[in-house]
């Protein structure tokens, strides 16, 4: 059954922070299980693994894990704590001004002056967390908005109403 929604759109304008970017993107890769606790979790088991396999004199196989420990805490560091910032440093529209207006049919998007029309129907899933929304294309895409940029509180349950009436298959996460 379809949620009533005043004919009334949604508008929101916003400038991405940098802060902010690389806040929501690191929120992303713990979320979508690229950088997960578990994946810490091994790595420490295996840092313990390789001190064990050292105070034995076991250098072979301590070669080895300690080779594929260093690769994965430099692939970790990379991709948590250097590549949100670089992102955003090295993609200009996130820099820009974005307004959307969002509708029971439709999403319009204008950025950098140029505006695109979606139908909710490419959005697969929206997280929800304290200060961010994820618009989910795939488990790769997503388009942030910041939850400062609606004017009222109502405005967020609004959204996920029109989601839920214009794709009822769809997916609502609340993330933490």
């Amino acid at each position: 059954e379809k949620i009533k929604i005043n004919d009334n759109r949604i508008k929101i304008k916003f400038i991405c922070e940098k802060d902010e970017y690389i806040k929501s993107r690191r929120k992303f890769l713990r979320e979508s299980k690229t950088l997960s606790t578990g994946n810490i979790i091994f790595l420490i088991i295996m840092t313990i693994i390789e001190i064990f396999f050292l105070a034995i004199h076991e250098f072979f196989f301590s070669i080895i894990i300690g080779v594929l420990l260093i690769i994965s805490y430099v692939m970790v560091y990379i991709l948590y704590f250097l590549q949100p910032g670089k992102l955003y440093d090295k993609t200009d529209f996130i820099k820009k001004e974005m307004l959307f207006e969002f509708s029971e049919k439709e999403i319009l998007a204008t950025i950098n002056k140029k505006t695109g029309k979606t139908n909710w129907n490419i959005i697969k899933e929206i997280w929800e967390s304290e200060e961010f929304i994820f618009l989910m294309q795939s488990n790769i895409s997503y388009t942030l908005i910041p939850k400062r940029a609606f004017k009222e509180n109502g405005d967020t349950l609004s959204l996920r109403k029109m989601y839920i009436n214009a794709n009822p298959n769809g997916k609502y996460k609340n993330i933490k």
